[in-house]
């Protein structure tokens, strides 16, 4: 897969589809990391770490209106 790669929050309706994952211990590789709200931001993310039960990449295209939104 070539292009660039960033994580993002998921829209309110798919976060509560997930919202029944198991919560990670403290033994979590990613345990103490910050997580940024996006490229060049200083904003952090308040993320709940969770047992990696399924693992899934996803790929998607990215559309632009004449505003560049």
């Amino acid at each position: 897969m070539s292009g660039q790669r960033r994580s993002t929050t998921l829209p309110q309706t798919a976060g509560q589809k997930v919202a029944g994952l198991t919560p990670a211990g403290d033994d979590h590789p990613w345990t103490g990391r910050t997580f940024s709200a996006g490229w060049s931001s200083r904003e952090t993310l308040l993320v709940t770490l969770v047992v990696p039960e399924l693992v899934v990449e996803v790929g998607v295209d990215v559309a632009r209106g004449s505003a560049g939104r």
